[in-house]
């Protein structure tokens, strides 16, 4: 683990953000997390030599900087009752509009549910096109921007429709966790616990980026050895089962991570 020091401008304040790599056996990329972290995104972008991207991001998501190459605004279908196929055709035909190609790539900014459907989307357009993750809450911060996998509900279930598609670059400004609701906190801290209970260690104490940066660690850790969850990755599934299952029968009136905290005690 590293850290990547960050200048905002000409003679702004400098921030810090730590580096967590996730080495798979084809494919390579790096977690920043910290203050200021969505201001990589421009460097990110030149390193992977992309000429255009698209931005999916809501209306209420905090403003990101200049890419630094062509792009285009894509709303953001975001919330559980949007994390459909329907929803996965609307990006990819907005992919087709403006123009993206098998060199550009997709940005993902927004909540877990954003970042699993646009991540979906971005693994079927042209087979497969470059996406970086920018998530915006707690949740989608410490697991569901991380681990390439992708997937949408059916009326029968959760995530029944995905595919694995790790991304390029994933960027976790943990300013964006300065206003969220107190629920969303509460959400993504039900996943913090999930990962002291799978190996973290005890998390209490740390501060929230140290908390972050270490179920990232344990995360990265896991899918190295089990990118496609043939066995040591299901240990990441931990409070899951029950948690899918509240979901599912309250119509997703509970958060994912509301559910899988009472899965881990469950599975506890």
């Amino acid at each position: 683990m590293s850290v990547i020091r960050i200048r905002a401008g000409n003679g702004g304040t400098e921030t810090r953000a730590r580096r967590i790599d996730v080495r798979l056996k084809d494919h390579e990329y790096a977690v920043h997390v910290g203050s200021g972290a969505r201001r990589l995104l421009p460097a990110v972008l030149d390193e992977l030599g992309v000429g255009r991207v698209a931005v999916v991001s809501s209306a209420r998501e905090p403003e990101l900087p200049d890419p630094g190459v062509p792009f285009t605004v894509v709303p953001a279908l975001d919330g559980e009752r949007h994390k459909t196929l329907a929803s996965v055709e609307t990006y990819c035909r907005a992919f087709v509009e403006a123009g993206l190609t098998r060199s550009d790539a997709v940005i993902a900014c927004g909540g877990g549910t954003t970042t699993d459907t646009v991540g979906l989307a971005a693994a079927l357009y042209h087979r497969g096109i470059k996406v970086v993750h920018l998530p915006t809450t707690l949740l989608a911060q410490v697991d569901a921007s991380v681990g390439g996998k992708t997937a949408v509900n059916l009326p029968e279930g959760k995530n029944l429709v995905g595919a694995y598609w790790q991304p390029s670059a994933v960027l976790c400004d943990t300013d964006f966790l300065h206003t969220l609701p107190r629920r969303e906190l509460l959400s993504g801290y039900g996943e913090i616990a999930r990962c002291a209970f799978i190996g973290a260690g005890d998390l209490r104490g740390l501060d929230l980026t140290e908390q972050i940066v270490a179920s990232i660690t344990l995360k990265a850790s896991v899918v190295a050895r089990d990118e496609r969850d043939q066995g040591p990755r299901h240990i990441l599934n931990y409070g899951h089962t029950l948690g899918h299952a509240i979901e599912r029968a309250t119509d997703y009136a509970w958060r994912h991570g509301e559910a899988v905290a009472v899965g881990t005690v469950f599975a506890g």
